[in-house]
């Protein structure tokens, strides 16, 4: 027992300390603002799109800065995700020409069964459908504790983030969206 508990004390200590004495030589050789950088990166959400070409969550916000994003999240695995998900689709065709992007996300550790799938749902007709690359490392998602699926967050023109868990499951939510889209930024 004593043998266990200090091969593990000695695995954590080698851990964190690794960590601490990286930091503090960035910090010696006054490479801060890499440090910076860093911790701005892993608050955010990276993503791939059909064609693997990857980008952040943060790039989709700046796209469509002065919109409200309606982020879903999913899986191909998720059966109460693929059921909601033609009438999340017919709210996005009622609320087209609005100020108001879907953005799909999927939690997939599977490509290929996130292509599928993306072609049965036909959300391969909407450009902002994604695969999550870092879910289960990302700190934003994290800090918003996405435990589960179907889930949705809203985040206002602002691109400040207004809802965190919802559901997006259809046209019982048209006005509700229609008249946040239809409201000035603040």
């Amino acid at each position: 027992m004593k043998c266990l508990m200090l091969v593990i004390s000695l695995a954590l200590s080698s851990i964190f300390s690794f960590s601490f004495t990286d930091k503090i030589h960035t910090l010696k050789s006054g490479e801060t603002s890499l440090i910076l950088k860093a911790e701005k990166d892993t608050n955010s959400i990276f993503l791939a799109d059909m064609t693997g070409k990857k980008l952040t969550f943060d790039d989709i916000k700046k796209r469509h800065a002065g919109k409200i994003l309606v982020v879903d999240f999913w899986a191909s695995w998720c059966g109460p995700c693929r059921e909601i998900m033609p009438e999340s689709t017919k709210l996005v065709e009622a609320l087209k020409g609005k100020d108001i992007v879907f953005v799909y996300l999927s939690i997939d550790d599977n490509v290929e069964k996130w292509k599928k799938a993306n072609e049965q749902e036909k959300l391969t007709d909407y450009t902002e459908n994604y695969l999550i690359l870092d879910y289960r490392s990302s700190r934003f998602l994290k800090e918003q504790k996405l435990t589960f699926i179907p889930r949705a967050m809203i985040f206002d023109k602002a691109g400040r983030l207004k809802v965190s868990q919802t559901i997006v499951d259809g046209m019982g939510q048209l006005g509700y969206f229609t008249k946040m889209a239809d409201s000035p930024v603040k």
